[in-house]
């Protein structure tokens, strides 16, 4: 076979790539199977690595851990068993460089933490909750979760999901629902998902230890739980609105959820 010469690169494009995954590369010691595997996975591995401003990003993020934390014994919740520092910057390693860009587009990027405590006893030292127990009572966390989100204080309005004056003359005519559902779409082409209920109250208390500000003139919304009939949002109280409904202040907040 004949060998590169050195100091000559070779250009890998998305063709090379199927191409590679699919060709069968045989040689004497009939190691084909390993041969494509190895490149494939070297083709992938150039494709995900991240640029130097990536890694800052990750190490930025990675450095929040202990803030992170500090806002739940600050509150005086207990944090056995919560993720580690290094579970947690493994995990931040291993994300995609468009989910990072992604979430990034939308504000800075924080690190939050879900404690295994129900939403309803969170949210006494955080917001109100007087009349939206169907929506939030069985909300909670088994064990500690973590995941990434922004502190933006309100999320932009999005003239695509809530048609405005001078959007196809339909201002006011797309349901709650239906733009919940449409968020959602949008947050998982960009590599991202739709922040859960059990994420809201953990992030709000977050952001307020920080003197921060979340939801001052928006909601946010989520998806519609089985079994009601109103669809939760969370602003200054925890809430709740008609499916049915369009609400020019439904927004929905970006999340990555965590794994270790």
């Amino acid at each position: 076979m004949d060998r590169i010469p050195e100091g000559q690169g070779l250009a890998v494009t998305r063709e090379t790539r199927q191409d590679v995954a699919t060709a069968e590369i045989f040689d004497d010691r009939g190691a084909s199977t390993q041969t494509r595997h190895a490149l494939v996975q070297c083709f992938r591995n150039n494709e995900d690595a991240k640029t130097p401003e990536q890694m800052a990003t990750v190490n930025r993020i990675a450095s929040q851990y202990n803030s992170s934390v500090a806002t739940w014994t600050s509150l005086g919740v207990a944090v056995d068993g919560i993720q580690t520092e290094e579970q947690v910057t493994t995990w931040l390693n291993s994300l995609p460089s468009k989910a990072l860009e992604s979430l990034g587009a939308y504000g800075e990027i924080r690190l939050k933490f879900i404690p295994p405590v129900k939403t309803l006893e969170l949210a006494n030292a955080a917001c109100h909750h007087d009349d939206a127990r169907e929506m939030w009572n069985h909300v909670g966390a088994s064990e500690w979760e973590f995941g990434l989100t922004v502190d933006a204080e309100n999320m932009p309005l999005d003239p695509e999901i809530y048609y405005v004056n001078g959007i196809n003359e339909k201002n006011g005519t797309r349901k709650n629902i239906e733009m919940v559902d449409l968020y959602e779409k949008r947050y998982q082409a960009e590599g991202l998902d739709l922040m859960p209920q059990n994420a809201y109250v953990p992030s709000l208390a977050d952001a307020r230890i920080r003197k921060l500000s979340f939801d001052s003139i928006s909601c946010t919304y989520f998806k519609l739980p089985e079994g009601t009939e109103s669809i939760p949002r969370g602003e200054v109280e925890l809430s709740w609105s008609y499916p049915k409904g369009s609400d020019k202040d439904l927004r929905c907040r970006p999340w990555l959820q965590g794994k270790s």
